[in-house]
């Protein structure tokens, strides 16, 4: 019953499907062009390196490939339908015309009220059979190898028991830096294969031409672990029933990556929220396991809530939403300090897949993530925050930090450098994330320890925010420049942001008056749109994403009528891939275009809807969430420079404004 409820919420999949995003270190994808027949497509890591991960099924002695065997000869189940909602990917198939019908649920729990369901590294798949023939025998197994460890070559293979499960444990026992990486995939931690305890369940490591023979032959395994080596499977078997199926059955196994040591905040070790709970591989699988039921009712809602959300405005806007969800919290973790024995103290950061790897950084990824964390999870806000806040307490600059890390997962302190500083973006940044949690929470003391920090960061941008100095902008393949409209809007609405914060209304007052400044220095001659830079001719222009800030959080920076400019201005510029950053590029940003269409008419709002939901579905190039491509030009619309970033979070300011 609970696979009809979710059908009912899932959509067609687009160029990019979800399989396993689970926080730290696995977004496990599949490329779109091979969504059409998962049995032999090549499951992936995010930034493109290939992972074994087959699911078989044995039908009457006969072997059909489910999932992943793209170079085994075995005859491929018929694929009968595959979507997704925000937390689940769903794949329907059949097996010769009067065989029994598979479902394979791949599930990854994403939590907005529960952080230690969300701090759990490990996701689910459940296979499913559906048959009307009682005398059918059904045999299924699942396997993976080192490939999710990073390391080939250099792991061995342990087996654990727990009370009611059982794992396959993959690890390099001489690795213990939380930072290394290979192509942002950790090789620190061990994998964790798992299922439940079950008469009906069989296991065996071996090499895949042995693993394969076996299943093919008895349709199960032999429960041999011994002699593992760099180039075996392991393999579980799961023979339903008796070997009959009546109507409905089903198997759950679970995948994940443990780690032990999940980096620093400044100079002591960190672990992740779970560990104080169920301190022991063996313990986190038996919950993980024991907690799916509730874990699955709580997607059911969520994936409910998000599509409606969606629907509110498009259905095309509803499934832009629920391709972000596992992206956005796949890639938070949540920790408490080493050793604790408690969850008390706890904190959130994120990693920045555009920014070498920082970690929580406060010019971009936060405060484009946050819509998402504003209508589905204002918990979150707090929890990411805090590490940010706690540094600022420490930090001498009269401007906010940027990150708090440079290498994730070691959040060691702020890195004032370089490329990756941007001032006034990252201060007027944080005024505004720190307003928003006040506002969306009502909670009016949260924000007071930081208050004296904040008023040094409010005054820097009084005297830099209305001309704006040399700067970067946080958008790549900007030369530093000064007088930067985009930079002054972000500043006059940080300063107004600070004002409704502290209850200081001269700070109100000052970005008022810089807003006036703006609409006099950085519009055209005929003030129909926003330029690029003060005084610039009137062909160049800019997206004024920061205008949704001044919505979502009532500050009345720039009245209705300057979103009306900027609506009507986009209106005629919106290339069938969206909408050019700005006059000067010609790419899109599509989460900061999603966040200047919440300030836009209905019909505008549609064009951009629309024009990202074409591209993402039908014309781009399978990467795991595109967020950056071309919009004129040769190759429009074709290839993303950038994928799987939480900044999708920003497709949510619509949703966010409406409130």
């Amino acid at each position: 019953m609970w696979l009809l409820s979710l059908l009912l919420f899932s959509l067609a999949a687009g160029s990019y499907i979800p399989l396993s995003s689970y926080p730290l270190a696995r977004k496990t994808w599949l490329p779109g062009d091979q969504a059409k027949n998962v049995s032999i497509a090549q499951p992936e890591f995010w930034a493109g390196q290939p992972l074994t991960w087959k699911v078989i099924a044995r039908v009457n002695g006969e072997i059909y490939s489910l999932f992943g065997c793209p170079d085994e000869n075995i005859t491929s189940a018929d694929q009968i339908s595959i979507s997704y909602t925000a937390t689940h990917t769903v794949v329907a198939l059949k097996t010769g015309s009067q065989g029994p019908q598979f479902t394979l649920d791949f599930f990854s729990p994403v939590s907005t009220v529960d952080f230690a369901r969300q701090s759990i590294p490990f996701s689910y798949l459940t296979v499913l059979v559906y048959n009307n023939n009682i005398e059918d025998e059904v045999d299924v197994m699942t396997a993976i190898d080192e490939s999710w460890s990073a390391q080939p070559g250099q792991m061995v293979m342990k087996w654990h028991e727990g009370r009611h499960s059982q794992s396959f444990i993959i690890k390099n026992y001489q690795q213990v830096d939380a930072s290394e990486d290979d192509r942002d995939m950790a090789t620190w931690g061990r994998v964790v294969f798992s299922s439940n305890m079950s008469q009906s369940l069989t296991y065996q490591s071996a090499a895949p031409s042995t693993i394969l023979s076996q299943f093919s032959l008895l349709g199960q395994f032999s429960q041999n672990t011994s002699n593992y080596t760099r180039d075996h499977l392991v393999a579980f078997a799961y023979r339903f029933v008796g070997g009959n199926v009546v109507q409905t059955s089903l198997v759950t196994f679970a995948l994940g990556l443990q780690q032990d040591l999940n980096g620093f905040f400044g100079e002591e070790y960190e672990s992740l929220y779970f560990e104080p709970l169920w301190p022991t591989t063996e313990e986190v699988v038996d919950h993980f396991l024991e907690d799916e039921a509730c874990a699955r009712e709580e997607s059911i809602k969520l994936d409910r809530r998000v599509r409606e959300i969606g629907e509110r405005f498009s259905s095309n806007y509803a499934d832009i939403l629920e391709g972000t969800v596992r992206q956005i919290w796949g890639s938070i973790h949540i920790s408490v300090p080493w050793g604790s024995k408690d969850t008390l103290y706890h904190l959130g950061f994120m990693k920045a897949i555009s920014a070498g790897g920082r970690v929580s950084p406060v010019s971009d990824l936060l405060p484009r993530a946050l819509p998402a964390f504003y209508v589905l999870a204002p918990d979150y806000i707090p929890l990411l925050l805090k590490p940010v806040l706690n540094m600022t307490l420490s930090w001498p600059m009269d401007y906010a930090i940027h990150d708090i890390g440079k290498h994730y997962p070691n959040a060691t302190g702020p890195t004032d450098d370089d490329e990756y500083s941007f001032p006034l973006q990252q201060t007027s940044a944080l005024l505004w994330i720190v307003y928003a949690y006040q506002k969306v929470s009502g909670d009016i003391e949260w924000a007071k320890p930081f208050l004296p920090a904040l008023h040094r960061y409010a005054d820097y941008l009084v005297r830099h925010g209305q001309y704006p100095p040399e700067e970067r902008s946080t958008i790549d393949h900007n030369e530093t420049q000064a007088n930067q409209t985009l930079i002054a809007i972000s500043a006059s609405i940080g300063l107004k942001a600070y004002g409704a914060l502290s209850r200081m209304t001269n700070y109100t007052d000052i970005g008022n008056s810089y807003a006036s400044t703006i609409m006099d220095l950085g519009t055209d001659t005929k003030q129909a749109h926003f330029t690029s830079h003060y005084g610039r001719a009137d062909s160049t222009w800019i997206t004024s994403y920061p205008l949704a800030y001044d919505k979502l959080l009532g500050l009345d920076t720039f009245d209705e009528a300057i979103y009306e400019m900027q609506s009507t201005w986009y209106k005629d510029l919106i290339q069938p891939d969206g909408l050019q950053f700005s006059s000067e590029v010609q790419f899109t940003v599509a989460d900061l275009e999603m966040m200047a269409a919440a300030t836009c008419s209905n019909d505008v709002q549609t064009l951009i809807v629309d024009g990202l939901h074409q591209t993402t579905t039908s014309r781009i190039d399978s990467v795991p969430g595109p967020n950056r491509w071309k919009v004129t030009g040769a190759n429009s619309g074709r290839q993303s420079s950038t994928k799987a970033q939480a900044a999708v979070g920003g497709y949510w300011m619509m949703a966010a404004v409406n409130m």
